[in-house]
């Protein structure tokens, strides 16, 4: 009986092992643009792929001791909380993918202003005041949501970069 429940243990775990594939690599920044040895490295990845087309990603800062980023997706699709950490392992910012819907639906018409190359008159300059509030009245006075994207029920997040 001992033997069964061993030789079953085993060729359970070894199904296990065979159900996930983990990757490691190692980095020199925080960033993880230069890969490096493990042994001059100062951030570790770990990638996790589950038979299931789970896929767990973990970003680790190993002379902290702690986790600074951890992503799931199922196949290509984000999944689950996202979390990242700054470099000194303080909580940065939590996303939750698991509130998204996602629509096969094409909007032909979402991005009919975007400025073609070599048409560069497709586009005015920015006009604003000398002061941040100026500068924010500017950009909501410009701000668009686009019928077919409140149509299709898309939303998202503005970010913007401004060189004074």
């Amino acid at each position: 009986m001992k033997r069964l429940l061993l030789t079953i243990m085993l060729v359970a775990c070894g199904l296990v092992s065979k159900a996930q594939q983990k990757n490691e690599i190692y980095y020199k920044d925080y960033y993880l643009k230069k890969e490096v040895a493990e042994k001059k490295a100062k951030f570790k990845k770990i990638e996790t792929k589950y038979a299931n087309g789970f896929i767990n990603i973990q970003v680790f800062n190993l002379s902290k001791k702690c986790i600074i980023k951890e992503e799931n997706y199922k196949g290509n699709i984000p999944v689950g909380v996202w979390t990242t950490y700054s470099e000194d392992c303080s909580l940065n910012k939590k996303r939750d993918f698991s509130k998204l819907v996602y629509s096969n639906k094409q909007v032909d018409t979402l991005f009919n202003n975007v400025i073609k190359d070599g048409n560069p008159g497709n586009y005015e300059n920015a006009q604003y005041g000398d002061n941040e509030n100026e500068i924010f009245q500017y950009v909501a006075s410009k701000l668009r949501y686009p019928i077919e994207a409140m149509n299709a029920g898309l939303s998202g997040t503005e970010r913007f970069t401004f060189n004074l």
